[in-house]
């Protein structure tokens, strides 16, 4: 009895003979997406309800649409079932369901009973199997959650296969896996800290410092964050156990040489820190400081980040050295201001809002701001 094999993963495609061909050139796109759904749920019975929720919601008649839907179907797969027990479409109480006994494999299946003891022995078989993501080119909205949880199985089992062979010494298949699984999720914390720390074994720093550089960045484009988790933490401590030792002398000279006087920008974490100094010194040193809070608020998300982008580095050049500021969100910015009266913090904002406002018009882009002075908490107060 001849076999096919559906693959899930990629273009929906049906495998016979040696060929492959999309299942949409034989099936079309709406009855595609109908097969793939029996397909991912075989051997459960799915309602008439249910069909008709997901796929014919505005029919004026759809318990007719479902039926002729379901008789297509089955006409252009009898040509693959030699008998009617090998039928792909079965008809249930109230509902239908792909057979357990039709003839076909598929790509979801082979994966769904993958051990990582298995993979541990050909690394290289998911790489041919898991490629873009399941069911490319289809965008309804009951294939976003199914392809979320297949990307997370793919990743939890290609974790748990570089764990294995990291135990066995395979250096070199930790690298393929870990790097072929970080292009479905770049930004998975485990699997970067994974991959830096078998570059550090094997003692490419540059490589590691490289792609450690390249993910900081993309990260911090895409979502206007730094990148956070133990990855950062180990090319920290790599970076600095690869420094050479100072005198003070040589310290203090190349701290004075990176003076350049404009505003500091840093990530989240040192902000909090330098803020909790800032908060001590307050009432001991007689300082007035004040945390500035800056929403950009445009008539477009996209838009709204570019100004962001734009509005730090008019904070940067604007203000002096002795501020301080972060970016707390996609399009916000904290400042901690070193200023003598309140009123001087409503000028900062005019001179900042003024020198965005050339580039952006206020009927596009706008800046909300909120300010408190930096005091212990026994006593604030709002500006």
């Amino acid at each position: 009895m001849e076999r096919y094999f559906i693959k899930l993963w990629g273009v929906p495609t049906l495998q016979e003979n040696g060929q492959s061909r999309a299942l949409s050139e034989i099936l079309g796109k709406q009855l595609t997406e109908l097969l793939c759904y029996f397909l991912i749920h075989r051997g459960e019975l799915v309602s008439h309800e249910r069909l008709i929720e997901l796929f014919w919601p505005e029919s004026v008649n759809p318990q007719n649409a479902l039926k002729f839907a379901i008789h297509r179907l089955r006409k252009c797969t009898q040509a693959y079932a030699e008998t009617k027990d090998q039928e792909w479409i079965v008809t249930g109480s109230r509902g239908y369901l792909f057979s357990l006994q039709a003839p076909v494999d598929s790509d979801l299946h082979q994966l769904d009973i993958l051990k990582p003891e298995a993979l541990a022995e050909k690394p290289e078989w998911i790489e041919t199997r898991v490629r873009g993501e399941l069911m490319a080119g289809y965008s309804s909205l009951w294939i976003l959650p199914l392809r979320e949880f297949w990307k997370e199985k793919v990743i939890t089992l290609a974790q748990d296969t570089a764990a294995l062979l990291e135990q066995n010494g395979k250096s070199e298949a930790v690298l393929r896996i870990t790097q072929w699984a970080l292009a479905l999720d770049p930004y998975s914390d485990d699997l970067n800290y994974r991959y830096l720390s078998e570059l550090v074994k094997a003692k490419e720093y540059n490589r590691a410092l490289k792609h450690f550089d390249q993910i900081y960045e993309r990260f911090y484009h895409e979502f206007g964050v730094e990148f956070e988790g133990r990855s950062k933490s180990l090319i920290y401590f790599l970076s600095s156990e690869r420094e050479s030792t100072h005198t003070i002398q040589e310290l203090i000279e190349e701290m004075n040489a990176q003076e350049d006087g404009t505003a500091f920008f840093c990530e989240q974490p040192v902000f909090r820190k330098l803020y909790q100094a800032r908060m001590r010194e307050s009432r001991r040193l007689d300082i007035n400081s004040y945390l500035l809070v800056l929403d950009v608020q445009g008539v477009s998300a996209e838009l709204g980040n570019q100004a962001t982008d734009a509005l730090i580095q008019i904070v940067k050049n604007q203000l002096r050295s002795c501020d301080i500021f972060t970016r707390t969100a996609a399009c916000q910015l904290a400042v901690m201001l070193m200023l003598s009266a309140e009123q001087d913090v409503h000028k900062v904002v005019k001179r900042l809002s003024q020198r965005l406002n050339h580039k952006y018009p206020t009927t596009q882009v706008r800046i909300y701001y909120h300010a408190q002075k930096i005091e212990q908490p026994s006593s604030t107060s709002a500006v």
